[in-house]
This record gives structure tokens, C-alpha cells and sequence, in this order.
């Protein structure tokens, strides 16, 4: 499987929102999240535009293609962005990523059904792989009973700010074939920034920047600029090369790389089980993306390869 541009930048951007669950989880610890979520959008907004004046010299959209933009930023950032802030507050963000997983899964058959692209038996086999996998660090996390109130309402949020994730590469598809992903983008982002101006500039006052740890910096640039601007660029260029259904797939690589920093970054530790789930839907993202693989060709090469390993073991035997 060779990978493309799309692919590596697909990639990309799936790595900084695995980061980013934990990023949330700091900057929300410290501050109101709608508060996090104004200054998030105000910042990667100010960058994205700037960057496509610079790159393509005008940050113009038709009137005809402004109502397109409109909702998908609408839903897409600012609805989702309500849902995930506040979802980061009341749950862990392990869990947060687990369940994005979850609606990833959902939103690929919807994706499938609505921009009719064939799934192929690979892509299914990996996708039902990845869903196993999905289940066992589900089960493996240990006695549902055990979450409290505020977690099943963080869980919630996260699921509703997951499907509207994953509407995002069906609502700016047609807008894609007319524009850059870099202005398809910035648009967007600008649309769902409208959301907070003013819950966020509300929420000022119960921030007590005064003292706010040395880490609150770092994290919101990250997650303004990283998370936001990077990310979404590198995703719907991914989107205008690939393909929905594919692209949907790749949408589970963010929460398990969210899984694995949780634990890494924040102590939410992760269970034998937990871990062997993980393994098992990384594996079936990638087995989903391979394309047009003969499996008989396959394991003959396999079968081939061996034997001239055991021919040259026997040779070097000998030769001792």
C-alpha cells in the first residue's frame, strides 16, 4: 500500500486531534468552555485568514455558496464544538476518544449510503475489525456502574459532537469541488467561531487568568492553531482526494491515538483488554485502506518468501 499526499496529510491531522482530546481536558480544567471555545475559533481564524490572503491572495466565496458554508460550519464547529467543550469537561477524555470511535463507525455506512462509493469486502472486514476492537476497550474499561452522573452526560456530548463531526466531509463535499480546502476551511471555521462571540466574551469574567498555570499558553495555541487550522486543512484536502467512505474510516486513527496520549499525558491508564482493542482497531483501519489486494497472491508470496528463508538458513547451517 503506498501511501499518497492525501494519506500522509489525512495522517497528520489525525494525530493532532488525537492530542488534542488531551489538549481540551487541560485547557477546560482551567477555564469555561465556552470561554475555551471562543478563544480557540477567534485565534485559528485569525491565522487561517491571513494564510489564504497570503496563499491565494482574496478570502472571497460566491453568494451562492454561502449558505453551503454557513451550515456546515454551523453544525460542523460551532454545535460540535458546544457538545465536545462541554463533554470534555464532565468525562474523561480517554473515553471521549473511545466513543468518537463509535460514531466514526456510524457516520462511514451513512457516508457509504449517501455519496453512493462502494465499500469493498476489505474495507468492511477492517472496518467490523475495528469495531471489535472498539468493543473490548469498551468492556475492558471495567464496571459501567462505576460512571457517575456527569460522566454519562460528558458521554452524551461527546456522542452527539461525534456525529456532527462526521457529517462535516458530507456537508463540504460540493463546496470542495469549487474552492481550496484551505478557503473551504477558513469559512467554515469563521462560521462556527459566530457561535461563541458571545457565550465566550460572557464567560471572561469566571476566568481567573491571574492564575492560570504556565501549561493554559501552549495548549490553547495548540489547539487553536494545531488542532484547528492545521488539521481541518489537512483533513479536507484528504477529503477532495480520497473519498468519503474512506476518509471515514481514517476518522477512527484520531481516537485511538487520543487513547493512547490519555494515557500517556493525563494517568488514564488503560487495561490489558483496553490495550489488545486498541491494537485491534488500529489494525483494521489499516487493513481497510488497502486496495485491490488479492489475498491468494498474497499468501503465495508469503508461502514463497518463507521458503527461501528456510533454503538460505539451510545454506548458512551448512556452511558452519
Amino acid at each position: 500500500m503506498k501511501l499518497q499526499r492525501a494519506d500522509l496529510a489525512i495522517l497528520l491531522a489525525s494525530v493532532l486531534w488525537g492530542l488534542n482530546f488531551c489538549t481540551v481536558k487541560i485547557l477546560v480544567m482551567y477555564l469555561p468552555p465556552l470561554l475555551v471555545g471562543f478563544l480557540r475559533f477567534f485565534l485559528s481564524t485569525l491565522v487561517m485568514m491571513a494564510m489564504l490572503k497570503w496563499m491565494e491572495g482574496n478570502v472571497k466565496v460566491a453568494w451562492r455558496d454561502f449558505g453551503a458554508l454557513v451550515v456546515a460550519g454551523m453544525l460542523g464547529f460551532g454545535a460540535q464544538q458546544i457538545c465536545f467543550l462541554y463533554g470534555s469537561y464532565f468525562a474523561e477524555a480517554s473515553m471521549g476518544a473511545l466513543l468518537s470511535a463509535f460514531t466514526s463507525a456510524i457516520m462511514t455506512l451513512v457516508a457509504s449510503l449517501v455519496a453512493r462509493e462502494r465499500m469493498t469486502g476489505l474495507m468492511i472486514g477492517g472496518l467490523l475489525a475495528a469495531c471489535g476492537g472498539m468493543v473490548l476497550v469498551v468492556l475492558g474499561k471495567g464496571s459501567l456502574g462505576a460512571i457517575t452522573p456527569a460522566s454519562w452526560i460528558g458521554l452524551g456530548l461527546y456522542f452527539v459532537a461525534g456525529l456532527l463531526s462526521g457529517l462535516m466531509p458530507l456537508l463540504t463535499r460540493r463546496s470542495l469541488t469549487r474552492y481550496s480546502s484551505l478557503r473551504v476551511t477558513t469559512w467554515t471555521l469563521f462560521v462556527g467561531g459566530v457561535f461563541f462571540i458571545i457565550p465566550g466574551g460572557m464567560n471572561v469574567q469566571n476566568a481567573h487568568i491571574s492564575v492560570l498555570p504556565p501549561v493554559v499558553i501552549p495548549a490553547l495555541l495548540f489547539t487553536a492553531i494545531g488542532a484547528t487550522a492545521v488539521t481541518n486543512m489537512c483533513w479536507n484536502y484528504g477529503l477532495a482526494r480520497v473519498g468519503v467512505v474512506r476518509l471515514s474510516i481514517y476518522g477512527y486513527l484520531p481516537s485511538i491515538l487520543g487513547v493512547l496520549m490519555a494515557a500517556a499525558l493525563l494517568g488514564e491508564m488503560l487495561t490489558p483488554a483496553q490495550w489488545l482493542g486498541t491494537a485491534l482497531t488500529m489494525g483494521g483501519v489499516l487493513v481497510s485502506q488497502i486496495k485491490g489486494l488479492d489475498i491468494r497472491k498474497f499468501g503465495k508470496s508469503l508461502f514463497s518468501r518463507k521458503e527461501e528463508l528456510a533454503l538460505l538458513v539451510d545454506e548458512y547451517a551448512g556452511g558452519d
